[in-house]
This record gives structure tokens, C-alpha cells and sequence, in this order.
């Protein structure tokens, strides 16, 4: 067991919302991916967060990662990215009001990093938008200020290096300093600035959608390296620098730049002209070669008008609205799996599927299985997958790439099935729908 329980309960007394990360040594493609979340999609996805879960993720000899609240910031120091001559943990102390760094320490919520970092643990006032905050500022180097969006590993869990990551201080949170708000806290974006995917992708959607993709070789100058940086920070909204910081520093022409790309990256949340949107990462993966489908999906789908603002007491519109998100939340996810109504989320049901798998399976059996596991729990999925490998049926990279295909197949299906269930519901007899030359409503 590589997890150090005993560090989870400081989580457990506040409700944290707790994610599973891959095993502290895993690697892939050479780069180390134990302090990476397992899922792609963790920073939406729903866990169950009980002390069963969390215990078979220990028993897998998972770390655990810790979702950040929109109330929430964490400031994350990492001593590999100080600048000789500036000491960016007394800065922060003052920022906090501490003498020096120790004092803060023996008063704040710390945890000391595998890595000799630190993680100090806060809360936002109600009024601060946390979308308005800067994830690093030039003058204090090496520290990233965290916030919903994003995660941090967590107390208890192992850093790649063989260190873990252990409580200093289990103390109450306090809010940011309001000297501290004043230095991360920016202007609130025109409204224009949500249009053509802003923040349309994780951090982590990034990574796999679009920079896994990319050699990083071909953009070894400026000219090339630019513009792709912006349409990254657009499509994140500026959440994605930890994998886009990674992903350039896999060139050894970036080699000891961490700072100077932090600082380029925050730069564009100022007045930097930004002639690069979410829209370029399609265009360069179509210049690759590389399948832009899950990538599209994302983008478009964001796209959607926003109605939120709507007066839905008053209006015609925010009565069809709400009849949509009715007819919306009907649709069952069998439907778009094709997975059995008496099959689909029933405990076991993977787990039975991957057991009666034989080699002589023909391969709609073996996709009936697939589509269980994708429907189960993060346990019974895993289990499945085990059986299947250990037995020889199905290699793990055969399991993987059906469950990638299976997701595609997910987000194309889930827009058509979602706008003809709504069409259905709420445009009766063509009322409100317009037809364009094409045939396209």
C-alpha cells in the first residue's frame, strides 16, 4: 500500500471532493504520470466520495487528488521554479501577514509536497470570482495560485520522486488576504471574451485531445510555438499551463524556461492582443493529420448559446427552455451505450460480461462487454478490465482503444439524440424551428 491513510482525515472532516490519480510511478511516454488524474474527464465527472471508494483506490495503489471548490484556492510553491535572489516563501508569508515563512506554518493548513513544496490551503471571499484570479504573477516565481479548474495531489499520496505528501498543519482555513486578492485578481473579461470555445477544455482535455498529438519538436521557435500558447490559454481560459508547461518543456530548447513560459502564459490574461483562439488547436491538428473529432465536440458544443440570464417567468423562451431541460434529462444513457435497460449500472453486470468472455468471443460480444465497463463504477471497471487481461482475452491496449472508440461514439451520439428528443418535446408542429437551404435545422 503505497498511500498513507491516516493524512486523508482532514479531508474527510471537510467534505472534500476527492479524486483518483494514477499510481505514484506510473509513466507514460517516458514522462512521469503519478500526480495525473486517471480520468480525463475528472474535473466533471461525479465520484462517489465515501470511505469504500476511497479505500479501493488505495487498495489499487492509487494517489489521491484534491478537486478544488469555486470558494477555494490553494497556493502551490514549488521550489524547483524559485529565481536565485528573489525568496518567494517569505513574500508569501508577508503577503499573509507572517513575519516569515515558519510562522506561517505552525498558523495555516500546509501540507509539505513529495516534491519539498508546499500546498497552503484557503478560502475565497463570497464576492470573488475565481475565474478573475491569476494562476502566477512575475514577481514572486515558483508559485502557482490554484483554483476550481484545477486539483492538487493530496496529503497522503506519493510523489514520483519516492517522498510523500504529509500535513504540516492541520489548522483552520482563513480567507486570501485581501493584500494577496489584490496582486492575483484581474479586470472581468468583456463579454466578447467567452465567444469561440474560451475556456471550452480542461486542462486535461487539452493534453489529450490536442498536445498529446503534437510533436513538440515542430514548434521549436517562436514564430510556431506563439500562437499555438494562445489558442492553448484561450481554449482553457488559462486553466491548461501545467500541461502545456509540460508538454514544451518535452523540447530541450524550452529546457529551464518554466518560469519564463509561466510568465508568456499569464501575460495573456492582460493586455497582450490575442490573435490565436480555441479554433487554431482544430486547424493544427487537421495540418497533422490528427483526428479532430473529440476536440470539434468540445468546441462545438460550447458554442451553444448561453441562457442562463433568461427571465424564466416571464418569457415564451424560458418555457420552451425549461421543457428542453425536462426532455433533456429524460434521455438514458442506455440509449446512447446501447447498453441492455437491464444491464446498464446494474453492480456486477461488467464484471459477469467480462467473465463470460472467451477467446472464441466473436467481437459484438466483446463490444456488449466494452460498453459495460464504460457504464460501471470506477472499481467494477477496473476489475473487469483485469479479468480480461489476466484471462488473455483482450490486451489492455485493445480494451483502451474500445473504450476510446466508445467515446467517440458518445459525444456524436448524445448532440443527435439530445436535439431530437428536444425538437420532439418542445417544437411542436415546426413551431420555432427554421430549415436552411441545406436541410439543416
Amino acid at each position: 500500500m503505497n498511500y498513507k491513510q491516516k493524512q486523508l482525515k482532514p479531508y474527510l472532516d471537510i467534505q472534500a471532493e476527492l479524486i483518483p490519480l494514477h499510481v505514484w510511478n506510473k509513466q507514460i511516454k517516458g514522462a512521469d504520470r503519478g500526480k495525473t488524474p486517471i480520468h480525463s474527464e475528472w474535473n466533471s465527472r461525479e465520484y462517489n466520495q465515501n470511505n469504500k471508494v476511497y479505500n479501493n483506490w488505495i487498495d489499487s495503489g492509487y494517489n489521491i487528488g484534491y478537486r478544488i471548490k469555486e470558494d477555494e484556492l490553494i497556493v502551490d510553491l514549488d521550489p524547483r521554479n524559485y529565481v536565485e535572489g528573489i525568496n518567494s516563501e517569505e513574500l508569501i508569508a508577508d503577503l499573509f501577514g507572517f513575519l516569515d515563512f515558519e510562522d506561517l506554518i505552525w498558523e495555516l493548513p500546509v501540507v509539505k509536497t513529495g516534491g519539498g513544496g508546499y500546498h497552503i490551503y484557503c478560502t475565497l471571499p463570497k464576492d470573488v470570482d475565481y475565474r478573475l484570479l491569476r494562476k502566477c504573477v512575475e514577481n514572486i516565481p515558483g508559485v502557482d495560485f490554484k483554483k476550481k479548474g484545477g486539483y492538487v495531489v493530496a496529503a497522503g499520496s506519493k510523489h514520483p520522486s519516492g517522498e510523500y505528501y504529509l500535513w504540516e498543519n492541520e489548522a483552520d482555513r482563513i480567507e486570501v488576504p485581501e493584500e494577496l486578492l489584490a496582486l492575483i485578481q484581474r479586470d472581468p473579461f468583456e463579454k466578447s471574451d467567452y465567444t469561440s470555445g474560451y475556456g471550452a477544455f480542461s486542462g486535461t482535455q487539452l493534453q489529450d485531445l490536442i498536445l498529446d498529438k503534437l510533436d513538440v519538436s515542430d514548434y521549436d521557435s517562436n514564430d510556431t510555438w506563439e500562437p499555438l500558447m494562445m489558442a492553448a490559454h484561450h481554449a482553457t481560459a488559462g486553466d491548461g499551463i501545467e500541461e502545456f508547461l509540460a508538454w514544451s518543456l518535452g523540447d530541450t530548447n524550452y529546457e529551464g524556461d518554466e518560469n519564463k513560459i509561466r510568465n508568456r502564459w499569464e501575460s495573456l490574461d492582460g493586455d497582450k492582443e490575442v490573435t490565436r483562439k480555441a479554433s487554431s488547436l482544430i486547424y493544427e491538428l487537421k495540418q497533422k493529420g490528427e483526428d479532430t473529432s473529440g476536440a470539434k465536440a468540445i468546441l462545438e458544443f460550447s458554442n451553444i448559446n448561453d441562457f442562463s440570464e433568461m427571465d424564466e417567468e416571464d418569457s415564451e423562451e424560458a418555457e420552451m427552455l425549461k421543457s428542453a431541460k425536462s426532455a433533456a434529462s429524460e434521455i438514458d444513457v442506455a440509449d446512447i451505450m446501447e447498453v441492455p435497460k437491464d444491464k446498464g449500472g446494474v453492480e456486477g453486470a461488467a464484471i459477469q460480461a467480462a467473465r463470460d468472455l472467451t477467446k472464441s468471443s466473436d467481437m459484438e460480444e466483446k463490444m456488449k462487454c466494452i460498453r459495460l465497463i464504460k457504464a460501471a463504477t470506477l472499481e467494477e471497471s477496473i476489475e473487469a478490465q483485469e479479468i480480461l487481461t489476466n484471462s488473455k482475452i483482450m490486451s489492455q491496449s485493445a480494451i483502451n482503444k474500445r473504450l476510446k472508440a466508445l467515446e467517440a461514439k458518445i459525444l456524436d451520439s448524445v448532440t443527435e439524440i439530445l436535439a431530437n428528443t428536444t425538437i420532439e418535446t418542445v417544437f411542436k408542429k415546426g413551431k420555432h424551428i427554421i430549415t436552411e437551404p441545406n436541410k439543416q435545422i
